[in-house]
């Protein structure tokens, strides 16, 4: 199998990276490092390591393209019958890949996604998306996608190298949050998901990181979801409803976003747009669990929300 990690200015990070990997209990990987042109030493670590064992540890060096772009590339050089993709600053416990590895080929799987741990930058640790493990239909895995079931981040999915081959499934290059279009087809190619509910894979919530980042890139978000609707209503329309749930809980994420005093003072129109957006999905919108939600959209639709945030 192969794991590819797109490289860029992750030198802070890369030592703890590369402990996580060579960590790992299953021997037979193929690691496909692609510095997307960073100006830090990361390429320079990466060669290093790769110095290590170069049987099976490659890195291929290109233009400064974006994640997106970093990912393609290293999937055109993959060899593996499965492929991984995970990002240089977060770390695995040391039986993922076996685990996932074991999943796919005893469940006769396309796709194994497993659970998540979030690590705070205080420390804090949350684990996310944990299941009982189960198959299921690529209708049934995208409607538990779309419900808030399992993770988009394509960190956390093994996936059959020739699914991504044959169906000309690639990460959408220049735009935030392409992650997600590139799921639905990930999981809409499949024929059996394998769900493992285990958290195997830990990602730092970063402050400046592109998740968590505010500017005009998240008017990527609207567009994507728009892409998501018309591929759904194409290929599984059984999943309208909670695709435009989905989609309405993305906007309601952004417009609480911009309404922040500097994001709504920096960015009006981005603001206004996710309102209407709002107002136009507010009948689609996920009910609010728990109190703090229902106090965020009450202030919210009050306007109390944008004073008490200035």
């Amino acid at each position: 199998m192969s794991v590819i990690v797109p490289i860029y200015n992750a030198e802070r990070w890369l030592p703890d990276s590369f402990h996580s990997w060579a960590s790992q209990t299953y021997a037979n990987i193929e690691w496909v490092l692609v510095d997307d042109g960073s100006s830090d030493k990361s390429a320079e670590l990466c060669q290093a390591w790769c110095a290590e064992d170069t049987t099976c540890r490659h890195l291929f060096r290109k233009k400064n393209g974006g994640a997106s772009s970093a990912r393609n590339y290293g999937l055109k050089q993959a060899v593996g019958q499965y492929v991984a993709f995970w990002d240089a600053d977060d770390t695995q416990d040391p039986e993922m890949v076996e685990a996932m590895v074991a999943s796919i080929t005893s469940e006769n799987a396309d796709v194994v996604i497993c659970a998540l741990r979030r690590l705070e930058v205080n420390g804090r640790e949350h684990h996310l998306y944990g299941c009982i493990p189960h198959s299921s239909s690529s209708e049934s895995a995208l409607e538990e996608w779309l419900g808030g079931k399992c993770s988009t981040g394509p960190y956390s999915k093994l996936i059959a190298r020739r699914l991504l081959v044959e169906n000309g499934i690639e990460f959408e290059e220049g735009v935030i949050n392409e992650d997600v279009l590139w799921t639905a087809e990930v999981i809409g190619a499949s024929s059996s998901i394998y769900f493992l509910g285990v958290p195997l894979y830990t990602y730092t919530a970063r402050p400046g990181s592109i998740t968590v980042s505010f500017g005009p890139q998240v008017l990527d978000v609207l567009s994507n979801c728009k892409k998501l609707t018309s591929y759904v209503n194409d290929v599984f329309p059984c999943c309208n409803r909670v695709c435009k749930a989905y989609c309405a809980q993305e906007c309601w994420g952004i417009a609480l976003a911009s309404a922040r005093g500097n994001n709504r003072r920096r960015y009006p129109a981005i603001y206004s747009t996710f309102r209407q957006e709002l107002k136009r999905q507010k009948n689609v919108l996920p009910p609010a669990i728990g109190l703090k939600e229902q106090l965020l959209r009450i202030l919210y639709w009050t306007g109390l929300y944008q004073i008490i945030k200035k």
